[in-house]
């Protein structure tokens, strides 16, 4: 019976992992071009760049809502302490959310502060207060959302934000990078058990390929900004997303939170975790199809005014 559980627990772990990262792909590029609007100067660019933004928001944030539900149900121990002690940071993301439907391009720089500070709190001390580290983890959200938006625009039709995307791209993408290296050099100091952990021969070899995953499409990435590289910096910057991500997952297994709850313990009953298989098991087809809608139809609308 515990074997079940444990593996019920990590299918469910990592389908939490997934459900995060397809929010983060999916959004991301519109989060970013709605923050890159603030830096406009004119007030016709910010016009068309948050025009270009937001089309596919309401499609996307539906993720977030369900990786919140699987979080409820599937972990009820972390979802509890979460909320008890992020309250903050998960009333500024609503509120963020919530401005930015209503228009307010400031609601999406809020929304990736405060998922940055909450992804900050979770790798850390989970102290509910602003830390140094749980900003630069912060700083490192806006930046990577930023490099999506302004590589995303790269594509755009008009000479004008291209120009202002390139520039915007190379410099988000450095100060992402910065920011990654620290935060991977400041992980073992806060929880020092994750050093002995990561010198499994399993764990070397996993995660020592992903960074080395992680710096390939780095140097592919600031290439391709140069004009130079096989793809698009669209690509390879939502592939070094997912590389990070993946690779922060892989690191922190089996604990949920980090030096707080394991996997195990967090986990709903065996019962629960399969009756719960059902019910996103019919869900997620339809959240899919529902994104690739929205996304045909965002394509069809840009295609008839360009």
């Amino acid at each position: 019976m515990n074997e079940l559980h444990t593996f019920l627990a990590t299918v469910w772990f990592v389908l939490l992992g997934i459900i995060i990262a397809l929010y983060v792909l999916l959004e991301g590029c519109d989060l970013g071009v709605s923050i890159l609007s603030l830096l406009a100067y004119k007030p016709a660019l910010r016009h068309q760049l948050r025009e270009y933004s937001g089309r596919t928001g309401q499609a996307n944030e539906l993720w977030l809502v369900l990786a919140g539900g699987v979080l409820f149900g599937a972990f009820p121990t972390a979802y509890t302490l979460i909320l008890h002690t992020l309250y903050i940071p998960l009333i500024l993301l609503l509120g963020g959310l919530l401005m930015r439907r209503a228009g307010f391009a400031s609601g999406s720089l809020l929304a990736a502060v405060a998922q940055g500070l909450i992804l900050g709190e979770l790798m850390g001390s989970m102290s509910g207060g602003l830390t140094p580290f749980t900003l630069v983890v912060s700083l490192g959200v806006v930046s990577g959302y930023a490099l999506l938006g302004a590589s995303s625009l790269l594509n755009h039709p008009h000479g004008s934000i291209k120009t202002l995307a390139k520039r915007w791209a190379m410099a988000f993408a450095v100060g992402a990078l910065a920011t990654l290296v620290t935060v991977l050099l400041w992980i073992p100091a806060i929880h020092p058990y994750l050093s002995t952990r990561w010198q499994h021969p399993a764990t070397v070899v996993l995660l020592g390929g992903l960074l080395l995953a992680v710096l390939l499409v780095s140097i592919a990435l600031l290439r391709s900004l140069r004009g130079h590289g096989r793809y698009s910096p669209l690509k390879w910057s939502l592939t070094l997303f997912l590389l990070t991500f993946t690779g922060l997952a892989a690191s922190l297994y089996p604990d949920i939170i980090p030096g707080h709850l394991g996997l195990e313990q967090a986990a709903a009953s065996s019962k629960t975790l399969i009756f719960m298989s059902f019910g996103v098991g019919l869900l997620l087809p339809l959240l899919l199809a529902y994104n690739g809608f929205q996304y045909l139809l965002f394509n069809k609308s840009s295609e008839q005014k360009n």
